[in-house]
């Protein structure tokens, strides 16, 4: 039998605070979807998300209706957020304008229901959730998918193509062929993920003072990351910015093990210093 659905937690007034929070705490598992949002909060400081959150609230009281005339198994789950989130709501992957970055901010796709593969998969694990049900990211180098796991089975999902079960990768574009050996992905890495796509798209359009901002971000959720520090000096030098690029750098040497990166971050700080002198 499906349980009742959680009340998403309010975010404080800051959202910077959420996510820094997120990045000194422990837990591999938080509340995905308000953190997505807090980004989406931050990029768009005007944006209310009193709307977002009830909108949430609402899917996953729709999914605990769904579910009570469906077998409790992994296969009923998942057929109760389909008909949610696909039949009803109408999510579906945004095949026409793939590359625009609403696709990776959660509030955006709310709005237009249209996303990447990541944004509504934050939507799916967010709703199961909310019913109690595990369900994790898989992170695949081409394609994000999710699982539900109950009862010892589990089933993986395309949120992106809105296909119920995945049977085999090779249905799946840019995805690894062999199911089984699918990378989980913990929350902190969905997020990374969520905000890479972002910075990718900046940095290929050579919007490098937005891009660095995101990195800033992601920087926030997962401050251990040592190659975030790095490719985040390489912005800020590039732009000019060398006491930022010194700081980053010096960031990235507090992680870095001896390696021919930290060889080459050390030689890149003596010439920014001396710039700078």
């Amino acid at each position: 039998m499906s349980r009742p659905p959680r009340i998403h937690r309010l975010l404080p007034a800051e959202p910077e605070v959420f996510l820094r929070r997120i990045g000194v705490e422990s837990e591999e598992s938080f509340d995905l979807a308000e953190a997505a949002l807090a980004l989406a909060q931050i990029a768009r400081p005007e944006l209310s998300l009193t709307p977002y959150r009830r909108h949430l609230v609402r899917l996953a009281e729709r999914v605990t209706l769904q579910a009570r005339s469906l077998p409790d198994t992994p296969s009923g789950r998942l057929g109760a957020l389909i008909r949610v989130l696909v039949d009803e709501h109408g999510y579906q992957g945004d095949r026409d304008t793939y590359d625009d970055l609403g696709n990776a901010d959660l509030a955006r796709v709310i709005d237009r229901r249209r996303g990447l593969p990541v944004a509504l998969g934050i939507l799916y694990i967010a709703t199961a959730r909310a019913q109690g049900w595990t369900m994790t990211g898989l992170n695949t180098p081409g394609h994000f998918l999710v699982r539900l796991e109950a009862d010892r089975d589990s089933l993986v999902a395309d949120p992106f193509s809105g296909r119920k079960v995945i049977q085999d990768m090779a249905d799946v574009e840019g995805a690894e062929p062999d199911l089984s050996q699918l990378p989980t992905a913990d929350d902190r890495a969905v997020l990374l993920r969520l905000q890479n796509n972002i910075k990718t798209r900046l940095l290929n359009q050579e919007r490098y003072v937005e891009a660095e901002a995101v990195l800033e971000r992601m920087l926030w959720i997962a401050p251990e990351a040592e190659g975030l520090w790095w490719e985040s000096a390489l912005v800020n030098a590039h732009e000019g910015n060398l006491g930022a690029a010194i700081k980053r750098i010096d960031g990235f040497l507090d992680l870095s093990p001896s390696t021919a990166r930290r060889r080459e971050a050390e030689a890149l700080r003596r010439g920014l210093q001396a710039k700078l002198n």
